[in-house]
């Protein structure tokens, strides 16, 4: 775990930020898969564990 400094506080909220940034786009995505009928609970578990892993 990366110590926490003044330094990389603006990289984490930043790096924090396009993180939210991208699972807004991946639900909005996910979204439009569930209305045409391909909702796959399973699968978006594992992408969304692969995302915070990153």
């Amino acid at each position: 775990c990366k110590e926490i400094t003044e330094e990389n506080m603006e990289e984490i909220h930043l790096m924090g930020r396009s993180l939210r940034h991208g699972l807004r786009s991946f639900w909005r995505l996910e979204a439009l898969k569930k209305e045409s009928g391909g909702a796959r609970t399973r699968v978006l578990e594992e992408n969304i564990e692969e995302m915070v892993h990153i």
